[in-house]
């Protein structure tokens, strides 16, 4: 099975990318909701999916990295890095209007 990003609106897939990869959820709970806090829309997907896969594009380069059972590496960090369209970002409340009565 051909696994690709499951963050919303992110590209990352096998193929088209040098040092691509993908980790899974933390199996500890209080990691693996850690990481699901961070990841922006998560609640339109499955907590539970065995499939759901983050990409490294959502780590700087420099994250510290665990050895996990079977030899496989993974950040320790929850991911920081997220590709929102801007029109999706929410928008600071404007200063009061001063009250000139």
């Amino acid at each position: 099975m051909l696994f690709r990003c499951s963050v919303i609106d992110c590209k990352g897939q096998y193929g088209g990318e040098k040092q691509f990869r993908l980790f899974v959820l933390p199996k500890n709970d209080i990691q693996r909701q850690k990481w699901i806090n961070k990841i922006p829309s998560f609640s339109s997907i499955s907590v539970s999916s065995q499939n759901f896969r983050i990409c490294n594009r959502h780590w700087p380069a420099d994250t510290p990295m665990v050895t996990i059972p079977g030899g496989s590496k993974r950040p320790v960090l929850p991911p920081s890095i997220f590709f929102v369209p801007s029109s999706c970002l929410p928008t600071p409340k404007p200063d009061p209007r001063p009250n000139l009565l």
